[in-house]
This record gives C-alpha cells, structure tokens and sequence, in this order.
C-alpha cells in the first residue's frame, strides 16, 4: 500500500465502526498511528477492482504500545503484531481477512520472522474464528486499550503453532 492511500483507510475504518454491533470489538487507529506505519511498519490491502476491501497494519518487529510481543511471551524483534484488520461491510464473508493473515504468515516467513501475535475482543467470533483456524492460539485475555478485554493470540512461524 501506499501512502496515499492512508485517506482511504481513514474512510474504510470509519465505514466499519458505524456498523459495529458494538463499539468495543474494534479499537481504530488514529491518523498518526497510520502514519507511522507507512513510514517504519507493513500495511496490507486488498484490492477489488479500484476499491479498497480489506487491509491489515502489520507493526514490525518493533517494541513500542502498538507491539503486543510482550503481553505473548515474546521478543519484539522476532514479532509481527496485527496492530488493525479490517474488512469493509460491503465484503465481509469473502475470505479477505484469512488472505490478510496467510500474506502476513508468508511475509514473516520470508523475513525470518518467529512469531505472529494479535488481540481480538472476546466477543468478535468471526475475526477470533479467522485467526484460530488459520493456526493462532490464545495465550491468554487481559484488558488492553483503555480497559478492553481482548484474546492475546499467537502464531508460533518456526512450529507453525
């Protein structure tokens, strides 16, 4: 992705929030946040036709609030963090976010990358079934972003577990 292509994110995300059964199954990144990800992290997108469907901000193997590397018994430098998923309404059930998790998978892959971690509200079955059957574990649940509860998973690369 692009950084131009941050405006578009900014829309994308707000299009999800308002259709958000709840508002604490999602914590948005703010525009400062996506911005620094262009800059030092991996955003992935996924196109249908001009528009953007789907993306994923992937922080890289860096410490910082955004890593949950810590919170899974991890090293920041061995860790990618799905900081955002996000799907538009428009074309949840497609399988887009399990295309997001196995390009972040591959991509760790071939940056020897060991661990893959995410948060996922409790309550969001379809994002948590996304992760677990694509070989997430939950490791364990605390509360993250201002008082939010939220599944620490992760994805061990070298065991595939």
């Amino acid at each position: 992705m692009l950084p131009s292509e941050l405006a578009d994110i900014l829309v994308l995300q707000k299009q999800c929030m308002d259709v958000m059964p709840a508002p604490e199954l999602y914590y948005p990144l703010t525009e400062e946040e996506l911005e620094e990800s262009f800059e030092y992290d991996i955003p992935l997108g996924v196109f249908v036709g001009d528009e953007l469907a789907a993306v994923a901000v992937i922080v890289k193997n860096r410490g910082g609030d955004r890593s949950v590397a810590l919170a899974a018994g991890c090293a920041a430098e061995e860790t990618f963090t799905f900081d955002a998923v996000i799907v538009s309404p428009k074309w949840r059930g497609y399988g887009l976010q399990k295309i997001l998790i196995n390009q972040c998978i591959e991509l760790a892959g071939k940056e020897g990358i060991r661990n893959i971690v995410a948060t996922v509200s409790p309550e969001n079955s379809h994002s948590l079934n996304n992760f677990l059957k694509s070989g997430f574990k939950i490791v364990s649940t605390s509360e993250k972003y201002g008082g939010l509860q939220r599944h620490i998973l992760k994805f061990d690369t070298e065991n595939k577990s």
